[in-house]
């Protein structure tokens, strides 16, 4: 712990700080270059009390990192929602392990953007907001020897006589890290834990190998189970913050799908959760025993779950935020898009998920069958079109249920030979929205969308997961007819269509058909990339044109939109042979 005592070092935490007290009185700390060893919550109550010029450390509204500042654990786990304060806490945590505890600190980030963002916005406003802070890292030093070290980068900072260095977590393809390579490190921070590089935490572990302190702290959002920040987690103590009910007593972890969402769909969407009679708008978190409202930003404890590992692990909700809105957290995990569900589980909730492997099994497809005939003609309709040797078409349409719920009916399924076969089709159904294989007939493909200009987008498939993106489809903006899908969150939004219920096919069909044959034949995979991190992606058995063509017109379908109430439709509904019989049907039916 202390340069040139090293009978300190092996001392147990409470000695060591007694004798370091004892060297450290008056201004003997200042002349072996350490600041005073005081425990990080006093340091950093007296020295960040301002974390940024107009952010103040608070603890009233934030109970549940008071604990979290107390302990000086060698190893720290935080799993977390985002917006926690627990980056906040990792960067008291390096400069106090430097300034009273002597380390250098390698405080590791995913990617080379982050560090000059991380460096110049939070490390610099911290520096910024603490005139105590701004002195130990530029020392006004009188003799003009000691001048270099006042300069400051933004991949390095100088802490008194310790350094602190701010790296990245990229890996080179043949596994050499050099900016990894820095001098001997007490402390690594690895913040954004499963964003990085899995080669990069163990190279930079590898710099504690001369500490006798060797300190590490994990950090990050949860991505995948037994992945990343959540298998460090599990390897912890695994604690949980509980608080008392005031109205029963019962003493409960706060858990998202125990306290706030009572029940999800096959999908995992919240279709149930805790909110005050006859106003599901306004959900609370409620006691899991008797379902009154609990005080969830008011006193509570850290309770492990898992005895036995010299680890301290903790899994920070969002439910702990005092800022968080409840109907918005709700209604973002409501999401279609699973990608977007995918970030609500890991962002908001601070939990991991997995859509996991496997696709379209025979219960669910005959689950989604529904008695109604093909109509002749529609109203206000969607259509996918996949290129193939012929066109496989799909057309649905919105139509409200008794529940009010959107679904998302089938009202034609077949094929064409030509491009031209499609613009009966386009007029017959009222087509609003299409979206069509831009593949391999590309010019074929865009004179059909020129015909029905607004109406028709040229849809091109990218190999990503989707992970770095805002939305699965966007228009490419400088070709006025092209529509860029990320391949892998459009098939897992359609997936999610079908598991949750809201897609419905005509028995009609039959129980063998070549769109569920299609849709069979595509299976979700997760493999690794080059880096070590999970990748998903669907693949294909044999034929799945049906399945693009599905896949196309739920995009068209989320392009158009819901109906605005109250407008109708004429519909004529037939035997599926074109014999058909007029009836009026709202477009909510």
């Amino acid at each position: 712990m202390l340069a040139g005592r090293r009978d300190v070092v092996d001392a147990d935490q409470r000695i060591a700080d007694e004798i370091l007290g004892i060297l450290f009185t008056g201004t003997g700390h200042e002349l072996i270059g350490l600041g005073k060893p005081e425990h990080r919550l006093a340091w950093a109550q007296e020295h960040r009390e301002w974390l940024w010029p107009d952010l103040r450390l608070d603890f009233s509204e934030h109970a549940y990192l008071l604990p979290i500042y107390q302990d000086e654990h060698p190893e720290i786990v935080a799993s977390k929602a985002s917006q926690m304060g627990l980056s906040e806490w990792a960067i008291t945590d390096a400069f106090w392990a430097g300034d009273a505890r002597g380390a250098n600190v390698l405080y590791l980030l995913p990617g080379t953007g982050d560090v000059q963002d991380f460096s110049t916005a939070r490390i610099g406003l911290a520096i910024e907001a603490s005139e105590y802070i701004a002195g130990i890292i530029s020392p006004d030093y009188a003799d003009d020897s000691y001048r270099t070290q006042a300069r400051d980068r933004q991949t390095l900072k100088r802490i008194r006589n310790r350094f602190l260095y701010i790296r990245h977590g990229s890996v080179k393809a043949d596994g050499r890290a050099p900016h990894l390579k820095v001098a001997q490190i007490d402390m690594v921070i690895y913040d954004e834990y499963d964003e990085m590089d899995r080669r990069a935490p163990a190279i930079a572990a590898k710099r504690l190998g001369h500490s006798h302190l060797k300190w590490q702290r994990w950090i990050s959002t949860p991505t995948l189970p037994d992945f990343g920040i959540d298998a460090e987690l599990k390897a912890s103590d695994f604690r949980q913050w509980h608080v008392r009910c005031a109205s029963c007593g019962d003493d409960q972890p706060l858990l998202p799908f125990v306290n706030l969402i009572k029940q999800v769909d096959g999908a995992g969407r919240p279709t149930k959760w805790f909110h005050s009679r006859g106003h599901p708008e306004w959900p609370f978190v409620g006691c899991r025993k008797c379902g009154k409202p609990l005080n969830r930003t008011g006193e509570g404890r850290w309770i492990p779950t898992n005895i036995g590992p010299d680890r301290h692990g903790y899994q920070v909700s969002r439910l702990l935020s005092p800022r968080v809105d409840l109907s918005e957290l709700i209604r973002a995990g409501q999401s279609y898009d699973e990608e977007a569900h995918r970030q609500w589980v890991n962002q908001d909730l601070g939990m991991p998920h997995q859509v996991g492997t496997g696709g379209y099994s025979a219960t669910l497809l005959r689950g989604v069958q529904q008695p109604y005939a093909w109509p002749a003609n529609s109203w206000r309709c969607a259509m996918g079109v996949d290129v193939g040797s012929v066109l496989h078409v799909v057309v649905r349409r919105f139509r409200k249920d008794g529940a009010g719920r959107q679904m998302r009916r089938a009202v034609h399924v077949a094929t064409v030979d030509r491009f031209e076969d499609l613009d009966p089709l386009m007029r017959r159904f009222d087509v609003r929205q299409c979206v069509v294989d831009a593949l391999p007939e590309t010019r074929e493909a865009l004179r059909f969308a020129k015909r029905f200009d607004g109406k028709v987008k040229l849809a091109w498939y990218s190999a990503g997961s989707g992970a770095k993106r805002d939305e699965a489809a966007r228009e490419k903006p400088t070709e006025e007819y092209m529509l860029d899908l990320d391949r892998t969150r459009t098939l897992d939004a359609l997936w999610s269509f079908y598991r949750s219920g809201d897609i419905e096919n005509s028995q009609m069909l039959g129980a063998d058909n070549e769109l569920h044959d299609h849709l069979q034949a595509m299976s979700r995979v997760v493999e690794t990339d080059r880096n070590g991190n999970p990748v998903a992606r669907w693949v294909s058995a044999r034929a799945d044109h049906y399945a693009h063509a599905d896949n196309y017109a739920n995009v068209a379908l989320d392009r158009l939109g819901p109906p605005a109430e109250g407008d109708t439709a004429v519909l004529i509904a037939g035997d599926g042979k074109g014999n058909g019989r007029d009836r009026e049907e709202s477009a909510w039916r």
